[in-house]
């Protein structure tokens, strides 16, 4: 091949290659903007997960506390049913037995 065919190949491929790395570096720049978009995205969401999580652990202890306060009044009703119940049985019992001769 001559000096002048090489030369002629090489003048008109280059466009083609120049426009093809050309669109590789756009893309490549649309890329990062994208992936830095994403990760913007994906840490504000992580910040509503975490304050989301910290709301619920403050709900868990309230109702533990709930729970802890209805469970103790409903033991403190438990004894005094009990105890009364005991006062009626040892009244009941007591009237019922014949007098010891």
């Amino acid at each position: 091949m001559k000096d002048a065919q090489i030369l002629a190949i090489v003048l008109a491929s280059a466009p083609t290659m120049l426009a093809v790395l050309l669109g590789i570096l756009v893309n490549n720049s649309r890329l990062s903007d994208l992936r830095a978009y994403m990760d913007g995205r994906f840490g504000d969401v992580n910040a509503r997960f975490t304050s989301l999580e910290r709301r619920l652990d403050e709900l868990k202890e309230i109702w533990r506390s709930e729970l802890q306060r209805v469970e103790e009044l409903r033991d403190a009703r438990l004894n005094t049913w009990k105890s009364d119940m005991r006062c009626e049985w040892a009244e009941r019992w007591l009237s019922e037995t014949p007098p010891v001769p």
